[in-house]
């Protein structure tokens, strides 16, 4: 037990600086950060409130929105969080 306890110690405390330095280095790109702006196709319906899927690019991703979005409706990207877009009917932007 202690032997996995210091391993989960040390894990934790040098894992956060070399995701940073990897995430920092050349030739990373976060496949995500260019997704805002860029329109998608609903793949399952969205009510305010609650999530839907939306499809962006080859990513299909949850997804919410302040009005209703039934599916097959063409959206854009509005917000990005951690794992979720916040997505708006495309051409009300416009």
């Amino acid at each position: 037990m202690l032997a996995g306890s210091l391993v989960a110690l040390i894990l934790t405390v040098f894992t956060k600086p070399l995701a940073a330095r990897l995430r920092n280095s050349r030739g990373f790109k976060d496949t995500g950060t260019d997704i805002v702006g860029r329109k998608g196709l609903v793949v399952e319906a969205i009510e305010p409130g609650r999530y839907g899927q939306v499809k962006v690019g080859g990513d299909t991703w949850s997804a919410t929105s302040t009005v209703a979005l039934g599916k097959d409706q063409e959206v854009i990207v509005v917000r990005r969080g951690t794992t979720i877009i916040e997505v708006e009917r495309w051409g009300d932007m416009y």
